[in-house]
């Protein structure tokens, strides 16, 4: 009791604690899956592991990326011994397996897999499809899980060939937190890129393809045309693991490498190496170990590499090394991690000192010939008077860009003058200019858009308004029945003064955009107060901003943009520096802050004529292409997302504008200026906006909803990507100038997490650049 009477309050550790009580089954396998499968390569890992137990001599992974690597769907397939009817009802349950059966077995395992988990935990986070066939049948069988329980109606016979074939979709659609966490899809597919090439080398016998597929037209929408196929990786089959290596990592590495052996016959330990010479060297360390043919991380192992190198090499530089280990299983203990990619061996010291000595000894046998790097001398030195003060100077502006040419170190800070000076301002300009070394001359002026070559270049693109083209976009992608009479009308319809006509080229469409971007964060008069839950997450963005990103995007200037691999891509120029910008993750920003800016006030498009919702989301769960039971199946699905959607119509036209009336799409938000979305995601918007949003508390909820928005207008037309003579490659190009960049340089908070990755990259810099052109 305290002095007044009044009980002090508990502790808060004691206050949370509660009776121990056992966790509900569900829970328990949401935890092991989410231990067992961290991320794409994990899962490509599991299964490339079940593929090899069985008697695999072909595997091929194929990773399918669609919106912008929203939606990744993972396929890998085997010519293996197949799965048998009976098994599949058991494929899928936590425990089940076939490798082994007592304790003894899993002392003395000689298979990847033992806990029966893999499969279990993927179907736990993700939607899985099996379709198998065993050599001796005539058929094959095709299942679906879902929580580990095959779905009811499955399996079923289908066509196929033999071997087994899975597939695996939404990966994490049911962990909100991990699904947002995972790399940008180009980075999950070079994970993935990465493990097939280890087991490519250590299983070189056998034939391994990678691949990436992805849809590159906006005839997407359930259906549609179907991108390239980019194939990074594909081994037939040798004798020999060097070739393997020159393969996935390049011939700059497999001409460096020498082969030795590891036999240790007292502990019954024998190995082979390929190791780099001395000649060798690169920024980073790639590092491939195989004990017992199973992919590990051993740091004991890589400690002792780094250690013999350490002396050979430069600072800073690495070698590389692949380890192919085989030891009796009972001294191996692979059941230390969910993930089995941490192993403890009984007899690792005596293997670290074997290996040592055995790299030890034959880098220095090696030593014979080196290749070094040396950097020439100056035979004279550096000149006094201007040329020298000049070249100090210089120095300076390198080691900080952000202090003006001229300034002391004391004076980083763009002090004023301190000296009154009888020159005008554009002599002063002049003389300072003279100053500057010629290659760290800057040209251009962020502040000053005259002079740009882009208003003077004519485009012959014809007219087309803003709301013809949203129909045509659509009807294009997947048009629903009763749609294509009035999207035709629309566009012969002639134009009406309220259209906004896109004349690419033209300086008034560049005088009517600029004031555009001046109204787009702006609310209009009348405007209801922000919820205080939107003030919390505009302070959340800002808080957790790049103070040096929102300089670069405030003053840089516009040089260009092109497509690549499906993604627009933007080169910039900021003071001395060129730097290329990822444009999805920053429009994907910005919308996001605009959406919370504008909220309950954002600007409306209408679609002429409505949107059937329902066929939009039975175009996402493609039911046209499927069976009549598949098609009943998914009827329950829409049906709840109807009525989800129904319910929250309110919510989403009153704060997001997006109006749903009597089952049709009526409006969606325009965000952007000159920029329209693409038709061909509302599909999957609808189903988003249904199923993974959380309702029922309102800060998560409004976060969420304006972070799927931004997901998807973040996205560009599927027509944009085409050529670069192309009017809506144009159309696209102009809107990211005029529009999405200008907007970054008033109040714009970059997220301090798109420091990491490649989204800001330098490409060079103007002094380098003088240097090339001096030489030519």
């Amino acid at each position: 009791m305290s002095s007044g009477g009044v009980p002090s309050a508990a502790p808060v550790h004691e206050r949370a604690r509660g009776p121990i009580r056992v966790l509900p089954e569900d829970v328990v396998r949401s935890i092991a899956a989410g231990e067992a499968v961290v991320d794409l390569a994990g899962a490509v890992k599991e299964l490339l592991e079940n593929a090899l137990d069985a008697d695999a001599t072909s595997v091929n992974v194929s990773v399918c990326v669609r919106a912008a690597g929203m939606h990744i769907s993972l396929h890998v397939s085997d010519d293996g011994r197949g799965i048998a009817a009976y098994d599949l009802p058991l494929l899928c349950q936590r425990h089940a397996t076939s490798k082994i059966a007592s304790l003894q077995d899993l002392r003395t395992a000689h298979t990847y897999g033992f806990r029966g988990e893999a499969l279990a935990s993927i179907s736990q986070v993700a939607r899985v499809k099996v379709v198998s066939m065993v050599r001796e049948h005539t058929h094959a069988l095709e299942a679906a899980y879902h929580d580990g329980e095959l779905v009811a109606g499955f399996p079923k016979k289908v066509a196929g060939n033999p071997g087994t074939t899975i597939v695996v979709e939404d990966l994490f659609y049911n962990m909100p937190t991990r699904r947002r966490s995972m790399r940008p899809a180009s980075e999950e597919y070079r994970a993935v890129l990465d493990v097939v090439g280890k087991y490519a080398i250590r299983h070189h016998r056998k034939s391994f393809t990678c691949k990436k597929t992805g849809a590159v037209t906006s005839g997407g929408a359930g259906g549609g045309a179907s991108g390239g196929v980019l194939v990074d990786l594909r081994t037939t089959g040798c004798d020999d693991a060097r070739s393997v290596v020159r393969t996935v990592y390049g011939s700059s590495i497999a001409q460096e490498l020498t082969e030795l052996s590891v036999v240790l016959p007292e502990v019954h330990i024998s190995g082979s190496c390929l190791v780099s010479n001395a000649n060798y060297n690169a920024k980073r360390f790639v590092f491939v170990c195989f004990i017992n043919g199973r992919l590990v991380n051993c740091a004991p192992i890589k400690r002792a590499l780094l250690a013999v190198y350490g002396d050979l090499l430069p600072k800073g530089t690495y070698p590389f090394a692949y380890l192919d280990v085989s030891m009796p299983p009972e001294d191996v203990d692979a059941n230390i991690h969910p993930t089995k990619s941490e192993v403890q061996l009984l007899h690792l010291n005596a293997l670290l000192q074997s290996l040592s000595q055995k790299v030890s000894d034959r880098l220095k046998s090696a030593q014979t010939s080196r290749t070094y790097l040396v950097q020439g001398v100056l035979t004279q030195p550096l000149p006094t008077g201007t040329r020298a003060e000049q070249t100090a100077q210089q120095k300076r502006q390198l080691s900080n860009p952000a202090c003006p040419e001229g300034a002391d170190d004391e004076e980083a800070d763009f002090q004023p003058q301190k000296k009154a000076s009888n020159l005008s301002l554009s002599q002063q300009r002049q003389q300072h200019v003279e100053n500057v070394p010629a290659h760290l001359r800057v040209r251009t002026d962020s502040k000053n858009p005259l002079g740009s070559i882009e208003p003077y270049l004519s485009h012959d693109t014809g007219r087309l308004s803003m709301k013809t083209r949203h129909c045509r976009s659509y009807t294009n992608a997947a048009t629903p029945e009763g749609l294509d009479a009035d999207a035709e009308e629309e566009n012969d319809a002639p134009e009406r003064d309220g259209d906004r006509e896109c004349q690419p080229g033209s300086n008034h469409d560049v005088i009517s955009s600029s004031a555009a971007v001046k109204r787009a964060r702006l609310r209009t008069s009348g405007a209801p107060p922000l919820l205080d839950s939107i003030h919390e997450l505009l302070d959340e963005s800002r808080a957790d901003s790049s103070a040096e990103l929102e300089r670069l995007l405030r003053e840089h200037v516009f040089v260009g943009a092109f497509v690549q691999d499906e993604q627009w891509f933007c080169v910039v120029q900021h003071q001395s520096r060129v730097v290329l910008l990822r444009v999805y993750s920053l429009l994907r920003a910005l919308v996001y802050q605009i959406i919370l800016h504008r909220f309950s006030n954002l600007d409306q498009m209408q679609l002429e004529p409505a949107l059937s919702v329902e066929h939009l989301l039975r175009l996402r769960d493609g039911t046209a292409d499927r069976d009549r039971d598949t098609e009943r199946e998914k009827s329950a699905s829409v049906a709840d997302a109807l009525r989800i959607l129904n319910e929250r119509a309110g919510l989403l036209s009153d704060y997001f504008s997006i109006e749903i009336r009597d089952g049709h799409l009526v409006s969606m938000p325009s965000v952007l200026p000159l920029h329209s979305p693409d038709p061909a995601w509302w599909p999957d918007l609808m189903h988003d906006l249904a199923f993974m949003i959380d309702y029922s508390v309102e800060k998560p909820c409004l976060h969420a909803i304006a972070e799927t928005l931004a997901n998807y207008y973040a996205l560009p037309n599927g027509e944009s990507l085409t050529t670069r003579a192309s009017a809506p490659f144009r159309e696209y190009e102009r809107m990211l100038n005029y529009s999405a960049l200008a907007l970054m340089r008033q109040d714009f908070s970059v997220p301090r997490q798109l420091e990491q990755g490649s989204h800001f990259v330098i490409l060079s810099t103007l002094d380098k650049l003088y240097k090339v052109f001096e030489r030519c």
